[in-house]
């Protein structure tokens, strides 16, 4: 059950960050919705949200910072099946090492 919960936060938290950021970006000027304002504040709940440390797109910063986004974009890519081949073996190697 955890395992099943874990995964699902590893695909759900980088899709819910990237739609936080597009919102804002795109309704500049009004009120962050209720989704994105929910993301932003659980992002400074884990991260230090530091504007020289994060990214920007549009003028409006991520939710996590750069090395945040590195950790969260790439969990999804841990879940791959790589199975015993050697080339799997050195795509999962190389996954791990850049994350």
């Amino acid at each position: 059950m955890l395992t099943k919960a874990l995964v699902a936060a590893a695909i759900v938290w980088p899709l819910a960050a990237g739609g936080a950021v597009w919102h804002r970006a795109s309704h500049p000027d009004d009120r962050p919705a209720l989704g994105a304002a929910v993301v932003y504040l659980a992002g400074g709940r884990i991260c230090h949200q530091r504007p020289e440390r994060s990214f920007a797109t549009r003028d409006v910063q991520w939710p996590v910072c750069a090395r945040c986004s590195g950790l969260y974009l790439a969990a999804p890519f841990q879940l791959f099946p790589c199975g015993d081949s050697t080339k799997n073996q050195l795509i999962r190697y190389l996954i791990i090492r850049a994350t």
